[in-house]
């Protein structure tokens, strides 16, 4: 059985998996540059699609600003 409170992330979640913090994430969402889908009034996040969007950003440093 799956354990859905592993896979699915609100913002504090998302924060400490990438370790940035609450106002990165939001600025993220806002510019839709990390994956996120917004139900309701809040943030959720898939933890394999955020390290899925990780891995493709590239080496560190490779794009400025993410």
């Amino acid at each position: 059985m799956i354990a859905l409170d592993d896979d699915v992330l609100d913002v504090p979640g998302a924060m400490a998996l990438l370790k940035v913090g609450r106002d990165a994430i939001y600025s993220m969402c806002a510019r839709q540059a990390i994956p996120h889908r917004k139900i309701g009034r809040v943030l959720r996040f898939s933890r394999s699609a955020l390290m899925g969007w990780l891995a493709s950003c590239g080496s560190p440093g490779a794009q400025k600003g993410q």
